[in-house]
């Protein structure tokens, strides 16, 4: 029995609807994007809002009457889906035997648990990329027209896969780690919405800049990358990768040890 494969196939459907439905959110978007630049004094609403609401959106950073400034906006909303499905989806794929009462059909297979939650996570982080993929090709092919904006919209790709790297991961070690699996998407999700919380109240409080290391949702920044042509901040990309790997390598050290939900 291939693992990876079979997951792979069963995570196929979900992972349709997730891409249908971020492909339909950028084309919403565009459309709105298109019904606002018909009227040029709608974009100056924008301005008109409270400090701390121009800041999240960007005002002064983007220029919202351009594609690229429109998409630097709605950039963060596809980071929360992203988050959402990536530890939705490594809480679920783990604990999805212990949940439904069948982990002695799997785990009683001539394999180690660790080559079995390896294959696991590695279904789980094809499933992520592919979603990626798909918000890139997306992306490039409604947003893509203005000179430079393909590269852009690779940079900010690899910006959001690490991000969807680290909640993965999170999800994994959340399913893997805790005794309680029924429990573990409930607390991959609870920990992904306070980081995003916590994003929120550093934009609108502009004065909680130091706690930026704390929330994935700050890393990569579109209003900075599109607006202010900056490069993927490096010490972030490598936070991403230490944190992946850390929970990961928790995961793996607690679900070799702990007794499984039969």
């Amino acid at each position: 029995m291939n693992v990876y494969l079979r997951e792979t196939r069963s995570g196929l459907k979900s992972l349709i609807f997730w891409s249908l439905g971020v492909i339909l959110f950028l084309a919403a978007s565009v459309q709105k994007y298109s019904a606002l630049s018909l009227d040029p004094a709608s974009l100056d609403i924008m301005r008109q809002l409270p400090k701390a609401l121009q800041e999240m959106f960007g005002v002064g950073y983007l220029d919202f009457a351009k594609l690229s400034g429109f998409y630097g906006m709605i950039y963060p909303y596809m980071v929360l889906m992203t988050a959402v499905h990536a530890s939705m989806l490594g809480a679920v794929i783990v604990s999805k035997e212990e949940r439904d009462h069948t982990s002695e059909f799997l785990y009683a297979k001539p394999a180690s648990r660790l080559g079995l939650l390896g294959a696991k996570a590695l279904a789980a982080l094809t499933a992520a990329l592919i979603l990626n993929l798909v918000i890139g090709a997306a992306s490039v092919s409604m947003f893509g027209s203005e000179p430079g904006m393909p590269g852009t919209i690779a940079q900010l790709c690899a910006g959001l896969f690490l991000t969807q790297l680290v909640f993965l991961a999170l999800g994994v070690a959340a399913a893997a780690g805790f005794r309680q699996p029924k429990a573990a998407t409930g607390i991959a999700t609870g920990v992904m919405l306070a980081a995003y919380l916590l994003s929120v109240a550093i934009d609108v409080s502009g004065k909680l800049g130091a706690l930026k290391p704390l929330t994935p949702f700050e890393y990569f920044d579109a209003r900075r990358i599109i607006g202010r042509g900056e490069a993927l901040n490096p010490w972030y990309v490598l936070l991403c990768l230490m944190l992946a790997a850390a929970l990961t390598f928790w995961a793996c050290l607690r679900f070799n040890r702990r007794d499984l939900k039969v």
